[in-house]
């Protein structure tokens, strides 16, 4: 069986190369994206399994992105789990509320071990 392939999307090279080793010592094939212009490029020719996005983006932000792919997915059917990365802290969430069409969020920096949790979590659903 393949690797599942994870989407991470981050505008930080460093975020992006340590999720990225974390995520293939632990067997996956991690893509990498560093603009919501990338991720969505990415989206349409690699079809991940999983998304990992950041939030806070220049130009096209995570929220931005993540409204696309929705979109995209509405068309076909498809539905991505999609764990957002931010700064915000889980109080932010909590009186927000989980944005609606996200399956998690992980509070940088991030822990490899709630990291794996987390995607291994959403993959064996």
């Amino acid at each position: 069986m393949a690797a599942h392939r994870i989407l991470v999307v981050d505008d930080d090279p460093g975020i992006v190369t340590l999720i990225t080793a974390i995520l293939k010592r632990d067997g996956y094939n991690a893509l990498s994206a560093y603009s919501g212009e990338d991720a969505l490029a990415l989206y349409a020719s690699a079809h991940p399994d999983l998304i990992l996005l950041d939030l806070a983006m220049p130009e096209v932000t995570g929220f931005e992105v993540l409204e696309e792919l929705r979109q995209r997915e509405a068309e076909t059917g498809r539905r991505t789990p999609i764990i957002l990365l931010t700064a915000y802290t889980q109080s932010y969430f909590v009186s927000q509320g989980i944005h609606p069409d996200v399956q998690g969020y992980l509070t940088k920096p991030v822990t490899s071990k709630k990291l794996l949790e987390d995607v291994r979590r959403l993959l064996a659903e």
